[in-house]
């Protein structure tokens, strides 16, 4: 027989308490937007590393794809090997130095090695989330718009997924120079200096950041001088390895002077629709963050918000123009359109701001479970080609992606500074006739300033 619920006594309700501590959860929750983003950032980062990562046996990873260079030269710095003489690279040294200090620590075994990289890189995501919500609630004061803009990033999938594989360090510079904003808006010069040397460290186009922030500071006619200050030191100090290796002039040679003759070919059209089919289901979120930004231009806002607008037109520019092969070159694009997203909902007022904050946060909730697919079927993401590191094989110079996989996960000492020999480097040697005739061209030495600067002279001249 059914009991008589009738009979049952009610449960003693408070609703009075239960409206009262919702109400708090609340207020700590809007006094809080840096936290709750960074929270959310984490959880869905770990989502969709367990999403990779459970399916994989032992002694199986993801393939690396570029960042085995990364980390295969962060490896090596750690253990001898002389960064630009030793090991030829274009990019500037701070990504290496700082996984040289990640090998040192790692007790000898690559695969943890790896495993703190791929920390490391998933926490900048996560950084770069919570410096976007912070630039975003420092100029709307809304809870809502700044976590919508922090996660906004999420709904691209590449920008969440491509951190599980491997080091990446436009990650870093993403929230490196996201943070040089924030903090130049907030007045606080010094730690504006050293993101700033950090964020060029990183990668030479990134300049655009600390050089908005230093005319921010030269607008408000305080500060300068405490951020070209500190900005410098930090500089000097993120040098200082490599001018102890005596690799400084080797360094201008290939991370300063090569990014000049190794020009692109494709054309403007070209490039566009590149940019297009590789961005296109995210279009509704840049449109909405293109807007966002765009209001920055109003008079009551343009004096302040304007560094926004400027970095944003700048790396535009750098992927229509300059440097867009693959998509993390978009990264950092798409990380400053986040800011104009948060800035739309934030900004927004009544019902359109609710359904442009929930449409986003949807859409980033279905980019994340889908891992990409958004209902599409697509499982590339969940599974990416895999490398079992026990395996052994011969290896020939040129190496091919399987064979760079073998030298990273071995450790196998380079067997020439031009290991990873690529176009760029194919296109240099020829133009600055590095490698005399009748040797390999991957033989010419690495780090040879004499001929790369006459090269650059006579092409500019």
């Amino acid at each position: 027989m059914a009991p008589d619920t009738d009979a049952l006594p009610a449960l003693p309700v408070d609703r009075e308490a239960l409206e009262s501590g919702y109400d708090r959860a609340l207020t700590r929750l809007d006094d809080h937007p840096l936290a709750v983003t960074a929270v959310l950032a984490l959880v869905l980062e770990a989502y969709a590393a367990y999403r990779v990562y459970a399916p994989l046996g032992p002694n199986e990873w993801p393939v690396l794809k570029d960042s085995v260079i990364f980390e295969y030269i962060g490896w090596h710095l750690a253990h001898g090997t002389d960064l630009y003489t030793g090991i030829w690279e274009v990019k500037p040294p701070l990504a290496f130095e700082l996984l040289g200090v990640v090998a040192a620590l790692s007790g000898g075994s690559v695969a943890v090695y790896h495993t703190l990289a791929l920390a490391l890189t998933g926490g900048a995501i996560v950084a770069t989330s919570v410096a976007i919500a912070a630039v975003v609630h420092e100029l709307t004061d809304d809870t809502f718009g700044a976590v919508v803009g922090g996660l906004a990033v999420f709904t691209l999938p590449s920008f969440y997924w491509r951190a599980l594989i491997g080091f990446k360090s436009k990650y870093f510079v993403a929230a490196l120079g996201i943070a040089v904003v924030w903090l130049a808006l907030r007045e606080r010069p010094r730690l504006a200096g050293v993101a700033g040397a950090c964020c060029i460290g990183f990668w030479q186009l990134s300049f655009a950041f600390p050089l908005a922030a230093l005319a921010v500071f030269l607008q408000r006619g305080e500060g300068a001088k405490r951020y070209v200050a500190t900005g410098v030191a930090a500089g000097v100090a993120i040098l200082l390895p490599v001018v102890v290796m005596g690799s400084f002039p080797a360094m201008i040679a290939e991370a300063v002077l090569t990014p000049l003759l190794s020009t692109e070919n494709a054309t403007f059209r070209d490039r566009v629709q590149f940019i297009l089919r590789v961005l296109g289901r995210q279009l509704p979120v840049i449109l909405v963050g293109l807007a966002g930004l765009g209001a920055s231009l109003t008079d009551d806002r343009i004096r302040r918000e304007w560094p926004l607008v400027a970095v944003a037109a700048w790396f535009t520019f750098v992927m229509v123009f300059i440097d867009f092969d693959t998509l993390p070159d978009s990264y950092v694009w798409f990380a400053v359109v986040a800011i104009g997203v948060g800035l739309a909902v934030g900004r927004g007022t009544g019902d359109s701001r609710r359904v442009l904050g929930v449409a986003v946060t949807a859409m980033v909730l279905l980019s994340v479970v889908t891992m990409g697919g958004f209902g599409t079927g697509r499982t590339d993401l969940t599974s990416p080609a895999t490398y079992n590191t026990t395996e052994e094989m011969e290896t020939d110079f040129l190496h091919n992606r399987t064979e760079r996989q073998y030298l990273f996960w071995h450790a196998v000492d380079p067997p020439t500074c031009r290991v990873f020999v690529g176009q760029t480097q194919f296109r240099v040697i020829k133009k600055a006739k590095l490698s005399p005739d009748g040797e390999p061209y991957w033989q010419a030495e690495c780090g040879q300033l004499d001929p790369i600067w006459a090269t650059v002279v006579e092409k500019y001249t």
